[in-house]
């Protein structure tokens, strides 16, 4: 009865030994992986030796055992021939000069345990070390010359000759794999980067979070195969979370739950718990949810809870139907759970800010109508009451004070007109700045009759940044608002030009000016607007005044 091991190589004709070890070297040259050098490099040498067995020693490294090659061999056989040799004493010496070694027999304990029932039987055995580079990558070990015969001299030349082929084909198919695999990490390394900065975007931005998040889930989605992406954000302060994207090829086959709240469930639970979970094998985890992700095909769920300072708040999942690159390396789930956060936290600060100046700025339109449209309406009804009583007794009186109140009312739509005209911010491409300039200087003249020159040098905007070209716009909209409803001017400038690297705008007004240290709290909200138009895009913002002398708005920015 034939064992495992004599039972996986069958005799093969003889070949001539150069022909093969040349047809050989071709082979291993042209294969590029290690087990397909190995499976090649066994097979010459059994043909080249006529060996029954044959098989490779490969040394333990970084802590591992020696391994044993033997194709088709399986594995329980593998590891009783490693147990067998570990208690020859020749294999220590073998390995530690590191030479050839040919032995005529087997030594009994050696040929009992790899052939049980194979009966009394002479086996030789050869071994050859297999050098590169002045290393030794391992042994290739020949059992049973075929004819019951002692490997020869010759045979040990021929497979050392093949050996050093050999050991030059696996060096190579090494360094191919260790190229493959830098290749795999820069692929990695290169979207974990662009995670990183999609995340400093978003938190350095007041972008819409859906659209973030969707931009966020398509970077995790290519950085682990993730088919279906989430995220929720915190709402109110019951400890609610309502979903504000959910994206993937497999949205439809994911849970439907699009609210939950903290404590509750399995979302809800790992928001209290605040911790990074990777869960696998979900089809025998307890929670229900998991369950049924497990039936849909999923193999892994990551929920990260989005940590902002003091609070969760937020919570993305996803889901990977293959094994997922990385999820051991918690590190970028950390930056993640991070940045994702403080730009959720951000969003909402950012939507809370502009609902504060929408308040403020209702307030403010609010007050300068009931103090200035709305007094110079009520003034003109009570002329009109008092013309009325003076058109039967003084009918010349009345038609001059008719006359007075169609000029109040004149002045009183120039008024709301520059209230219209300072209410619609517009947005520019750098080509149609002059022409929006131009146009803005025409309405202002129009709506507030007052004397206006413009002195532009257009080859200032040629290197203006497009990213000041918006603030630069509503900075002398915002100038030439202030000027008709409080300078009381009859002539004003708008004067811009290039100066020694920065562009400058300037309006000059002839009006009644203000004391600034006075009175900047009058008209502190024109004033700070644009100031903090001016620093947003790396300008300056400079206010000249004095009483009866008029006022100088000017605004610097650098060029490109």
């Amino acid at each position: 009865m034939k064992t495992d091991t004599q039972q996986i190589l069958e005799e093969k004709p003889v070949a001539d030994p150069l022909v093969t070890l040349y047809r050989t070297a071709l082979d291993l040259y042209s294969d590029l992986s290690q087990e397909g050098v190995l499976e090649r490099m066994i097979e010459a040498a059994k043909q080249l030796a006529e060996a029954r067995y044959a098989g490779v020693r490969l040394p333990g490294e970084d802590g591992r055992e020696e391994e044993y090659i033997c194709p088709g061999m399986p594995s329980s056989v593998q590891k009783t021939i490693q147990a067998a040799f570990r208690k020859e004493a020749w294999v220590d010496e073998m390995i530690q000069s590191d030479q050839s070694t040919r032995l005529s027999e087997l030594s009994s304990g050696l040929d009992n345990a790899l052939f049980p029932h194979g009966g009394k039987k002479r086996r030789a055995l050869l071994s050859v070390p297999i050098h590169a580079q002045d290393r030794t990558l391992g042994h290739m070990i020949l059992i049973e010359k075929i004819g019951e015969k002692v490997f020869s001299a010759a045979d040990q030349s021929h497979v050392e000759v093949l050996a050093s082929s050999a050991g030059a084909a696996l060096e190579n198919a090494r360094l191919y794999q260790r190229v493959i695999e830098s290749e795999r990490e820069i692929t990695q390394r290169n979207l974990e980067l662009e995670v990183i900065n999609s995340l400093a975007t978003m938190v350095g931005s007041a972008a819409d979070l859906e659209n973030m998040s969707r931009a966020m889930l398509t970077r995790i989605q290519n950085l682990y195969g993730a088919t279906v992406g989430e995220v929720f954000r915190s709402v109110g302060a019951e400890g609610e979370y309502r979903l504000v994207v959910r994206t993937g090829v497999d949205v439809e086959r994911f849970w439907e739950v699009d609210r939950f709240r903290l404590r509750r469930g399995f979302l809800g639970e790992t928001v209290q718990r605040g911790e990074i979970r990777v869960m696998s094998d979900l089809v025998s985890r307890e929670e229900v949810e998991l369950q049924e992700l497990g039936k849909q095909g999923f193999t892994k769920l990551v929920s990260l809870p989005l940590k902002a300072p003091g609070k969760i708040a937020g919570l993305l999942n996803f889901a990977v139907r293959t094994e997922a690159p990385r999820l051991e390396d918690q590190s970028m789930l950390k930056a993640l759970s991070a940045g994702m956060g403080i730009a959720i936290e951000n969003s909402r600060l950012y939507q809370q800010a502009r609902r504060i100046a929408v308040l403020e700025e209702r307030e403010r339109i609010g007050m300068d109508l009931h103090d200035g449209v709305i007094q110079s309406i009520y003034a003109v009804g009570l002329m009109l009451d008092y013309t009325k009583l003076l058109i039967e007794k003084d009918p010349e009186n009345a038609t001059l004070r008719l006359q007075e109140s169609i000029d109040a009312l004149n002045s009183t739509i120039r008024d709301i007109r520059s209230y219209i005209l300072d209410l619609q911010p517009i947005r520019i491409p750098s080509s149609d700045l002059l022409p929006a300039l131009e146009r803005l200087v025409r309405e202002f003249k129009a709506n507030t009759l007052i004397e206006t020159a413009m002195d532009i040098q257009a080859s200032a905007f040629q290197h203006l940044k497009p990213s000041v070209v918006n603030n630069f716009f509503l900075i002398a909209q915002e100038a030439l608002a202030n000027v008709a409803k409080h300078a009381h001017a009859t002539r004003v400038t708008l004067a811009i030009r290039e100066l020694d690297g920065e562009i400058e705008m300037c309006v000059e007004d002839n009006g009644r000016g203000f004391e600034i240290s006075s009175e900047t709290g009058v008209l502190g909200h024109g004033l700070s607007n644009m100031l903090s138009r001016a620093q947003s895009a790396g300008g300056e913002l400079v206010v000249n005044s004095n009483r009866s002398k008029g006022t100088t708005v000017t605004a610097r920015f650098p060029l490109t």
